[in-house]
């Protein structure tokens, strides 16, 4: 009794698969293929440059293309010099700022100055009196000690000043004498672009606050946001197209899954220099090669049923409905995977008329 019931259900199963194949399969004659005016397009594989497909992208900046200006003393801004997005070159001036911890600054530097060369003079007296013979060698190595400590004394000074911001030839002019400044210019320490700049006059700042930021917007990366299931068909080192007019970059990287998101973070730079610095931040588009065995077809060869697509494949009695996946689209053209074979003729055109025959046959309700 066990062996007949199962016999019964894989006969059913049969008679539902065969139904379920023969449901895409209808019959279309030859002259009625003619009056429908139905076109037929051979598949032929298609190549991974022929089609790109499009993905949301932004520019960013590698760790060391970005420095941050401050300054080490509690100061005021007097007056800003140069605005977000403007280029500017090593040791052009930024900033000018108050603050009376650095009068309290160039003072120590000038009496340290003072003191290192009262020392290096008494260290040069005492060498010439211990070189005559008339002082012992205790006293020049006393003088020799008092010396070092001056030297090293007025290193902290200049360190002090040239971590608050003032430049080395105001440092030594003040070593030799000069005149102490009354404010504190800020220079760029290196050529970059001023980005993300909110300071204005006016303004008071501490040492652990940044006044702006400096960056080297060249080379540009960008990161593109790449669909988990399309990121595992790229392999750093691909050429892809970013922006508009678009710019050649390289894949370098791809990074891993993020918990609790669909998408893969993916890197790339640019072989060549835009026309206008990118600043980060910037949103852009990324074209990059469709990659894999696929089929190109015009979208006019596309009709869905729900959300499957499918498209029509000659046969020997009419046509077989067979379903296939869109997986980029570029222009008129799209791209499909599925049960295809290279040389099979699909309808490109009409192809309303034949899917009211499918349906007819069928059975099924348009969608």
């Amino acid at each position: 009794m066990l062996f007949r019931s199962s016999r019964l259900v894989l006969a059913l199963c049969a008679v539902l698969a065969n139904h379920a194949y023969a449901a895409d399969q209808f019959s279309v004659r030859p002259q009625q293929l003619q009056n429908l005016g139905i076109t037929l397009s051979t598949l032929s594989p298609s190549s991974s440059s022929s089609l790109s497909v499009s993905y949301p992208a932004k520019v960013i900046l590698m760790p060391d293309q970005e420095q941050v200006v401050s300054s080490a003393l509690n100061a005021l801004v007097t007056q800003v010099m140069v605005q977000d997005g403007m280029a500017v070159k090593a040791g052009q001036p930024l900033l000018r700022l108050q603050s009376p911890e650095l009068s309290s600054l160039q003072l120590n530097l000038a009496q340290a100055a003072s003191q290192s060369r009262l020392a290096q003079a008494a260290w040069a007296r005492e060498q010439e009196l211990f070189t005559t013979g008339i002082t012992p060698q205790r006293r020049l190595l006393e003088a020799e000690s008092a010396r070092q400590q001056a030297d090293a004394a007025l290193t902290q000074s200049r360190v002090a000043l040239q971590l608050a911001g003032m430049t080395s030839a105001a440092i030594q002019r003040l070593e030799k004498g000069g005149k102490p400044e009354s404010d504190l210019l800020i220079v760029a320490p290196t050529a970059g672009v001023i980005n993300a700049m909110s300071i204005h006059p006016g303004q008071r700042v501490q040492p652990t606050d940044a006044l702006l930021h400096l960056i080297r917007p060249t080379p540009a990366w960008v990161e593109i946001q790449l669909p988990i299931a399309t990121a595992n068909r790229y392999r750093p080192g691909i050429t892809l197209q970013v922006g508009d007019p678009a710019i050649n970059a390289k894949l370098v990287s791809l990074s891993p899954v993020a918990g609790g998101t669909q998408t893969v973070s993916a890197r790339a730079q640019l072989l060549s220099k835009p026309s206008q610095p990118w600043l980060p931040g910037t949103v852009l588009s990324a074209k990059l090669p469709v990659i894999g065995g696929a089929w190109l077809l015009p979208q006019a060869a596309i009709t869905r049923q729900g959300a499957q697509a499918y498209i029509f494949v000659r046969s020997k009695e009419g046509f077989d409905a067979r379903p296939v996946t869109v997986s980029a689209t570029s222009g008129q053209l799209v791209r499909v995977e599925g049960p295809l074979k290279a040389g099979e003729q699909v309808a490109v055109s009409n192809i309303i008329a034949l899917k009211g025959i499918w349906l007819g046959e069928s059975g099924m309700e348009e969608e």
